[in-house]
């Protein structure tokens, strides 16, 4: 499972953060899991929220993995609304 934190433009509705996500389910082997507003770390122009999803790693190699999550990260930065990318490597870990 991993964490993104993810810089959301937002136009001052919740449906913004919502069709974010839609479309983040959407990308091939990708599971939201869950997601949070950090209020604390939002502006009047962005929201921050982070993001938990699985993915299967098509290797069992660390840098395949991450090779692996780098293109799910260019996957999203391509969707409607969505600003940077954070990548939190610590909420990483294996679920079987």
């Amino acid at each position: 499972m991993v964490t993104y934190t993810l810089k959301i433009n937002r136009r001052g509705t919740r449906a913004v953060v919502d069709d974010a996500l839609t479309r983040i389910r959407a990308i091939s082997g990708v599971t939201v899991v869950s997601s949070n507003t950090r209020q604390e770390h939002s502006t009047a122009d962005t929201l921050t929220v982070d993001v938990e999803f699985k993915f299967t790693p098509v290797k069992n190699d660390f840098i395949a993995i991450k090779r692996q999550l780098r293109s799910i990260k260019k996957e999203m930065k391509l969707q409607p609304h969505v600003g940077s990318i954070v990548i939190k490597y610590n909420t990483f870990k294996r679920v079987r």
